[in-house]
């Protein structure tokens, strides 16, 4: 930044500013390389007096313009340094400079708080109900600044506003109590999830480190299990989506404060973006009684606020696997999906022919093909003709026959063991886990689903599902946990696909948490696995509950049921099977 002055015989020029707080943070610290130079001029040429070329501190007071909503800075003080950072001093001519031309300069600067008002005053009674949208845009109608803060991460401004007590108390945060009001809850859980993946999409392309990818994947997980185990105990808490919003700003807003803002086109935005989050985030605890509402059209609202070309603010929510995602994360790439249809198929047809017809099964013997199977793939043909088939006969070696007990668990064991193999070659698991990842797995699906991906009556299949459809097949992988990483059909009719994910899934939880964490250093093996399960149930914070529990000696019966499971597997005793498989 030049500044001249005197005819152009005298000037300022600084670059490389750097702004933070003074070591007590009371004011604002302008640090900047400087160049001062004095001349006299005489007719048309300058006669130089005095040079400096050096570092400058300037320190500087906040303060707010009330009646104007304008943020000003008063220049106290001023130190200069040498270019390596020691102090120094200069002449009295190139210190008066400073004084009569850089501090007046610099005391011009203001931050108008107008506008970003105004844009709250129109953003915010979005995300109120209906009924509640004019009592909102009062309340905001009267924001005013308040006390100004000065903090490492930059400057701080509180907004006041007055809000009716009458309307603070009507409702207490409890759980929903009608199915209107839950479906309404999930409805806006799903919107703020969209929302969720939107930020994770704005920070693709920046120099994310490896470790703030891993803590935004712990908090997406989190959430997402937070919600899926508040639906099925079917309380779901009023203020579920505000307390996440909450908690997922205060994970991304560091984040996105760090790079975003760098941005050129995103940053005259996110100023108002953050300042939206902050309040909705300030509301928090009285959300549920003045109306806050986490609906999409207000979500894309604050979405169009950092908007990056190419990435959609429409907040769909989908489950096809998101590529950018999956690159971000570095996950859910174990292996290509056999294709499947992208509708929802609940169950196909196989008739049990070579159990109940004896002509089909010499014509089997003796053509190689079912009459009554080429039917069926005739059929499925026409049901799926804009998509791929489920393949009948791909299905019929993993549905599960009481008389086939002992060759369905050896056709199982040996899938799953090169499923582990093969996972092993990719993900690098140091040699010492091995065995004890393998017993892992095996105790997992054992847990999970008793080593079945379909269930069969009269000869209709079906995935083996929760009671709700959210999770799936033989590892029982929840589609909305992990909603844009897997494929939700061919982990229904893909019993590889299935194995390969959950395989990944538990050693997502073992590697990035489990063994990044101090506590994991004072683990034996079978408390590891423990540990892991926990958080392949219900998500990585089980990992510091699960310890808990540990230390407290109250185990949950998920964890001593997992424990049985994982002691047989050790043992070999792969014939206990037959008590979750055949009653006995």
């Amino acid at each position: 930044m030049p500044l001249d002055f005197g005819e152009g015989c005298s000037g300022i020029e600084l670059w490389k500013p750097e702004v933070g707080p003074d070591k007590d943070k009371t004011m604002i610290k302008l640090g900047s390389n400087i160049k001062v130079r004095a001349g006299l001029p005489i007719g048309k040429t300058c006669m130089p007096l005095s040079e400096w070329d050096g570092y400058i501190e300037v320190f500087q007071n906040l303060f707010v313009d009330q009646k104007n909503m304008k943020l000003g800075f008063q220049t106290m003080d001023f130190r200069t340094l040498t270019p390596d950072r020691a102090q120094t001093s200069i002449n009295t001519v190139l210190t008066n400079i400073i004084k009569n031309y850089l501090n007046p300069y610099l005391n011009k600067i203001i931050i108008d708080v107008d506008a970003p008002v105004k844009g709250l005053q129109d953003i915010l009674p979005l995300f109120f109900q209906t009924k509640d949208q004019n009592n909102a845009r009062s309340w905001f109608s009267k924001l005013r600044p308040g006390q100004v803060q000065i903090k490492q991460s930059g400057i701080s401004l509180d907004l006041l506003m007055d809000i009716e007590k009458d309307r603070l108390s009507k409702e207490k945060t409890d759980v929903a109590d009608n199915e209107k009001e839950r479906d309404e809850i999930v409805k806006s859980w799903e919107n703020l999830d969209a929302f969720s993946v939107y930020q994770v999409h704005t920070l693709i392309g920046h120099p994310v480190t490896e470790e703030e990818k891993y803590n935004i994947l712990e908090m997406i997980l989190d959430t997402r299990h937070d919600f899926i185990q508040n639906l099925e105990e079917g309380k779901l808490p009023r203020d579920l989506v505000s307390k996440q919003f909450c908690d997922i700003w205060q994970g991304f807003g560091p984040l996105m404060r760090k790079y975003l803002t760098k941005q050129q086109a995103v940053s005259s935005n996110f100023v108002l973006f953050s300042a939206v989050s902050d309040v909705l985030s300030s509301l928090r605890n009285i959300g549920p009684s003045i109306g806050v509402s986490f609906n999409k059209d207000a979500l894309i609202k604050l979405a169009k606020l950092i908007s990056v070309p190419g990435l959609p603010t429409d907040l769909q929510y989908l489950q096809v696997v998101d590529r950018r995602l999956l690159d971000f994360f570095g996950i859910g790439q174990i292996v290509d999906a056999v294709p499947m249809p992208s509708i929802y198929v609940p169950e196909i047809e196989i008739p049990d022919l070579l159990d109940s017809d004896k002509l089909a099964n010499k014509i089997y013997k003796y053509f190689g093909f079912h009459p009554f199977q080429t039917f069926l793939n005739l059929s499925s043909s026409l049901v799926f003709a804009d998509g791929p088939m489920i393949d009948p006969e791909k299905i019929r070696p993993w549905v599960f026959k009481k008389n086939d007990f002992s060759p369905y668990v050896e056709r199982i064991g040996k899938k799953l063991e090169q499923v582990y193999v093969d996972i092993q070659k990719k993900k690098r698991l140091d040699s010492k886990y091995h065995i004890f990842f393998k017993n892992l797995l095996f105790a997992t699906a054992w847990q999970e689903t008793c080593w079945r991906q379909f269930v069969e009556n009269k000869g209709k299949v079906r995935p083996l599902e929760s009671y709700n459809q959210s999770s799936v097949g033989f590892m029982q992988i929840n589609v909305r946990v992990w909603r844009g990483i897997y494929q939700p059909e061919a982990l229904r009719w893909d019993i590889d696909y299935n194995m390969r994910t959950g395989c990944e899934i538990l050693d997502l939880y073992l590697q990035r948490y489990a063994l990044r964490r101090a506590e994991t250093r004072t683990l034996d093996l079978d408390t590891l696995a423990m540990t892991v399960y926990a958080m392949y149930n219900a998500g990585p914070a089980q990992y510091k509950k699960f310890l808990l529990r540990r230390k407290n000696y109250k185990y949950s019966k998920v964890d001593q049921l997992f424990w049985q499971k994982y002691l047989w597997v050790k043992d070999g005793q792969y014939n206990k099977l037959s008590v979750c498989l055949i009653g006995k």
